[in-house]
């Protein structure tokens, strides 16, 4: 079979290599604080989004806007935040009301 660019597979390796490459050049007191602070949340439902404004306000910010993506990531294979299969609109104007999931806090 012909490689091609629209193969999910590898498109999912990717994503899952950019994540942990995120991961892994922040550091450890971003990823420390922000899944104390994730776990901490009371039940309910939450976008990445919201989770960022939250922690932003505290102070609790990655050094990459990469970051953000593997914190809630790291979060959902911790058990932290349960993908709902849901998506909502972004709020910030930046975003452009792009779709981004719901993730549930159990």
């Amino acid at each position: 079979m012909a490689a091609t660019i629209y193969d999910l597979v590898r498109s999912i390796q990717a994503r899952d290599r950019g994540l942990s490459l995120a991961a892994s050049n922040d550091t450890s007191f971003f990823m420390s604080l922000g899944l104390m602070f994730i776990g901490a949340l009371p039940p309910g439902e939450y976008t990445g989004e919201e989770i960022n404004a939250l922690l932003t306000r505290r102070g609790i910010v990655p050094r990459t806007h990469k970051g953000w993506g593997a914190l809630t990531r790291q979060a959902a294979d911790l058990g932290l935040l349960k993908d709902t299969g849901r998506v909502r609109q972004m709020r910030k104007v930046q975003s452009h009301a792009r779709r981004t999931p719901v993730w549930r806090r159990p």
